[in-house]
């Protein structure tokens, strides 16, 4: 089975220095069970040039029943348009079974503004690369049909979708300049975003105990967004061997 051809992942993904490097990834989930053996295998290939491919899963007769999934960084190779190949076989018998489910990119495998979601054409099993969402984009139109007015003859091309540019928005969550174990208050993080774009509530002890400083934010429309975290840093490592 073989994807429409989608645009190259960001060069962001593809820089060891940048924070999205490795940031593209290939997500799926698969099932295989059964006495008979059986073999999966997934290919990134460039569409420029096929003989650029690289395996990006594979797996023989593994034999437990239940669904596993899957998160693959997309390789440097790619570098240009590509498309995703699946290759799936089982034994002669019926005692097997191969099957995947939740095939997805994640957001940063597209450029920020570019809703171009690729070509179909050529291709008997489309896929969708948008969002699960109906509402949140369009989904891809393989072709249209242009007719001469003259002759009438009717000719079939590819087409791809593409939306008004979306205004990038950008919202940058901190401690609210607390440190330490314990997450700020409320009255600290309507200081730390006076002047910014956010407004969060922070929860407290009569919230959950557990939960006690952790900032709760809505989003406030109903579109794609791509999360950037960063982990804290400092401290000193503990390890405790009995």
């Amino acid at each position: 089975m073989r994807s429409p051809v989608f645009e190259a992942p960001p060069a962001t993904t593809r820089n060891r220095t940048n924070p999205l490097y490795k940031a593209c990834k290939f997500r799926f989930a698969y099932h295989m069970y059964g006495m008979e053996p059986s073999t999966l295998k997934i290919f990134a290939i460039s569409a420029e040039n096929p003989d650029i491919s690289s395996q990006l899963f594979s797996e023989y007769n593994r034999d437990i029943d239940r669904w596993v999934e899957i998160v693959q960084p997309m390789p440097d190779v790619i570098s240009d348009r590509y498309f995703i190949q699946i290759e799936a076989t089982r034994g002669r018998g019926w005692k097997g079974d191969v099957a995947i489910d939740d095939i997805s990119l994640s957001p940063e495998c597209f450029e920020k503004n570019n809703t171009s979601v690729g070509s179909t054409a050529g291709y008997t099993n489309t896929w969708s690369s948008g969002p699960r969402t109906a509402n949140m984009t369009s989904y891809p139109t393989p072709s249209k049909v242009m007719t001469d007015p003259t002759s009438g003859v009717k000719t079939t091309v590819a087409t791809t979708v593409k939306k008004d540019p979306v205004p990038n928005v950008n919202f940058t969550f901190t401690t609210c300049g607390t440190h330490g174990p314990y997450g700020p208050t409320q009255a600290r993080c309507i200081a730390a975003y006076r002047y910014t774009n956010l407004t969060v509530r922070v929860l407290n002890h009569e919230d959950s105990i557990a939960l006690a400083g952790v900032q709760v934010w809505t989003a406030p429309e109903t579109r794609l967004y791509s999360i950037t975290a960063y982990g804290a840093s400092g401290g000193a490592g503990t390890l405790i061997l009995r």
